[in-house]
């Protein structure tokens, strides 16, 4: 898990952030509030999942419509974002089982997508 960060995902200004939770010990320890990370201009986030040091992540179109719904899986030790799946209809909320296989709920189609990540989360 992420121990000391705090993520923020602002669906209308289409972006994640992670800051220090400023919770670890020791002399090297980060002070609360600092920017570690970010992934800008996805699509509106509707949802995001944390499972060992990956930050998963579910987004609806952008204001514009110009970018697909999509599932995207941030590495937070470097802060690399990949996309693996685009074009999802309406999603909603997602949810990762202990396996890393990664639920996303749509809305109009009512329905659960089940979606396994090769290697991650």
């Amino acid at each position: 898990l992420l121990p000391n960060i705090s993520n923020i995902y602002f669906r209308e200004n289409e972006r994640v952030q992670c800051f220090s939770a400023g919770l670890a010990e020791g002399h090297r320890t980060i002070p609360a509030g600092i920017p570690i990370t970010s992934a800008e201009q996805i699509g509106r986030v509707f949802a995001i999942r944390e499972k060992k040091h990956y930050l998963v992540g579910v987004t609806g179109r952008d204001e514009e419509d110009q970018l697909p719904p999509q599932l995207f899986v941030m590495d937070m030790t470097n802060g690399k974002a990949n996309t693996f799946i685009k074009g999802i209809e309406n999603p909603h909320s997602l949810a990762i089982s202990d396996e890393g296989t990664v639920y996303i709920s749509q809305m109009h189609p009512n329905q659960i997508i089940q979606i396994s990540l090769p290697d991650q989360a």
